[in-house]
């Protein structure tokens, strides 16, 4: 008979675990901190529980501690002195505050979310993927499922890639391709040599050429990122590329701007699924080259859904965030620009949301 495998209550308990943070292994703010003091934090969210059952809470529903530094030394198993060293460390870090009550009572102990910056995001959010720079969610980064690309012609061609997804600037394996590669025609004395393959790689140009290639790019980008003659769904409409072409000057930043915008959205998107929103998705539905049906646009004005206003919305923000940014420039002051992107859009598809749900609302009563 084979053995049942029950579960078993040690088990269980041994295979509970103290969360920490990981942007405390990516932010530079916290990966300083001594491991001891990361751990310490992780020790105290996870009493969280603890504290709403004592109801430790505050008038405005902030969750906080009442431990003594001897409560403390007991619950991180250390002396008083490094108690002393690790709250000091959080409280530096914006991780705890300490409020006094009043004579010989114990702090109240509040501790504070970490910040997460934009390219907290990017590495938390790719851990696990070395394509850090390719951005969240459907983009014009990537070719749909079973689509053809608008370069690459409909039905069947010789062009067509292999089944096991061998890279269009590297063959691999068996592919139509390979007999008119190395092609020699009896007719000339010109020949294909087998190992000759097409390298658009920087190493090949000059400098200049370079420059050139990126202010075509960046200065067209406003066509053929938005392109009607494909499916491939974008964040951004004409008027925003054709924004961002006066600013940027390589397509890696375009990319990097669009990619910052994404995962703003898609960080709202998550908040909203969190909270069971039907539709979520729907919510901030976007798609700056597609023309949608009236069927499309009936069925987002039924719940309250203005895709039109968004894009405006997007664009709007992006001529705000410049704004901003050379306003601070010119004060002589510095700016992580990538976080302000961040952080000022997420803000804007949070109002945008809780407009909608609102509307939804409304319509449904």
């Amino acid at each position: 008979m084979p053995k049942k495998n029950y579960y078993n209550v040690n088990q269980e308990y041994a295979e509970k675990f103290y969360q920490l943070p990981m942007v405390f292994f990516t932010n530079e703010k916290y990966k300083p901190l001594k491991l001891e003091t990361k751990v310490a934090y992780a020790i105290l969210k996870d009493r969280f529980s603890y504290s709403v059952k004592n109801n430790w809470v505050d008038d405005n529903g902030n969750i906080y501690f009442i431990f003594t530094n001897q409560e403390l030394m007991n619950m991180l198993n250390c002396a008083k002195e490094k108690v002393v060293k690790i709250k000091k460390e959080l409280e530096k870090a914006n991780l705890l505050e300490q409020k006094r009550i009043g004579l010989n009572q114990p702090n109240r102990l509040y501790l504070l979310r970490p910040e997460v910056n934009a390219d907290d995001v990017y590495l938390i959010s790719h851990h696990n993927d070395p394509s850090a720079l390719q951005p969240q969610g459907s983009s014009i980064f990537e070719l749909p499922d079973h689509k053809a690309s608008a370069l690459q012609p409909q039905g069947s061609s010789i062009f067509e890639l292999p089944e096991n997804g061998a890279s269009a600037l590297q063959p691999q394996g068996s592919s139509k391709i390979e007999p008119y590669l190395y092609y020699t025609s009896s007719e000339d004395t010109i020949k294909t040599q087998e190992n000759t393959q097409l390298d658009f790689s920087p190493s090949n140009y000059t400098p200049a050429e370079i420059d050139a290639q990126n202010k075509d790019l960046v200065k067209n980008a406003a066509n053929y990122y938005t392109q009607t003659d494909t499916k491939d769904t974008v964040i951004f409409n004409q008027d925003t590329y054709k924004l961002l072409s006066m600013w940027v000057k390589t397509p890696k930043d375009l990319a990097r701007i669009t990619g910052i915008v994404l995962n703003a959205k898609n960080s709202v998107v998550k908040e909203l699924k969190k909270q069971n929103i039907k539709y979520a998705e729907a919510v901030l539905n976007i798609d700056g080259n597609r023309k949608l049906s009236s069927s499309d646009i009936q069925f987002l004005n039924e719940m309250g859904i203005e895709p039109h206003k968004l894009q405006k919305e997007i664009s709007n923000t992006m001529r705000r965030v410049l704004n901003r940014t050379r306003r601070i420039y010119d004060e002589g002051k510095k700016v992580n620009i990538e976080n302000y992107i961040f952080g000022a859009y997420k803000n804007m598809f949070q109002n945008y949301a809780d407009e909608i749900l609102e509307k939804r609302e409304a319509i449904s009563n």
